[in-house]
């Protein structure tokens, strides 16, 4: 159970990560976020065991295995505007809007024989140890934990 609310609260926290995004690519890149995907990976694991012992006479056996998945949810935005979200998911927007700046600078570039169109972009974050999201590499102490959420931008 305790891996279903880690799973609830990172992805309330991704989504006021966005919603801070959701607003500045909209007022300042004039970019519309389509959607975004975020991609956890989840573990189970099972453990068996059995025997007997008796005295110094251990005949137990112990089985263990852990099985990886990958939990990828859309995420669509519902319109409207977001605030200044939870001080938890302002180094993740801040990390994202950062290289979102990219973009603006490639749209800048004169050029008339192509149009800059649909973003694509992909971004490893990590919850710190101090409970915050943040871009991986992002100077924080880690979790050891990361995920990635790909974002889906177009030109307004």
């Amino acid at each position: 159970m305790d891996q279903v609310n880690e799973v609830v609260e990172l992805v309330k926290d991704v989504e006021a990560a966005l919603a801070i995004v959701t607003t500045r690519v909209a007022t300042d890149m004039k970019l519309t976020l389509v959607k975004a995907e975020v991609e956890m990976a989840l573990t189970s694991s099972n453990e068996v065991k059995g025997g007997v012992k008796i005295g110094f006479l251990d005949a137990s056996t112990n089985w263990a295995w852990v099985d990886g998945h990958t939990l990828s949810l859309e995420l669509t935005p519902k319109g409207g505007t977001g605030s200044a979200g939870a001080k938890e998911t302002d180094a993740l927007a801040a990390g994202i809007l950062e290289l979102l700046t990219l973009y603006k600078e490639v749209q800048s570039i004169p050029n008339s024989a192509f149009a800059v169109g649909t973003l694509k972009l992909s971004v490893q974050f990590e919850r710190t140890t101090a409970g915050t999201l943040q871009v991986v590499g992002g100077g924080g102490k880690s979790s050891k934990s990361t995920q990635r959420v790909n974002l889906t931008l177009r030109p307004k």
